[in-house]
């Protein structure tokens, strides 16, 4: 058997979402709105939260796997973007440039937040 990384978001509300690609997160995240940041693809996952206070933007942000590595950037939010990192560091992320996120790290934005997590699974 051969081991694959799986990589997935766990979100504040209970919400998880497995990585396999591109994704975009936000109150209605559209992929047309970001298609800079993601490569142009059209295939990314949509991560849809609720958000009555309104603190996380349509297409807040974006996330990514380049190179077995897994990123996330800012796409333009109003309230901005911060990555947490295991140990404390924090860094408010700049608009559309792309993060390195190391597993068990958080990423804040708006009112909300997810944990990134990742690991082996056999095939």
């Amino acid at each position: 058997m051969t081991q694959q990384q799986t990589r997935r978001l766990e979100f504040d509300d209970g919400q998880v979402v497995d990585v396999a690609g591109y994704g975009v997160v936000g109150r209605r995240p559209d992929a047309a709105r970001v298609a800079d940041d993601i490569d142009g693809s059209s295939d990314a996952v949509l991560v849809s939260l609720t958000d009555e206070g309104k603190s996380v933007s349509r297409s807040h942000l974006v996330f990514g796997v380049l190179d077995e590595v897994f990123w996330v950037a800012d796409a333009g939010s109003g309230n901005g973007t911060t990555l947490v990192y295991p140990d404390g560091n924090s860094y408010r992320l700049d608009p559309h440039q792309r993060y390195e996120v190391d597993a068990g790290s958080f990423v804040t934005f708006g009112g909300r937040n997810f944990r990134y997590v990742e690991g082996a699974s056999e095939h």
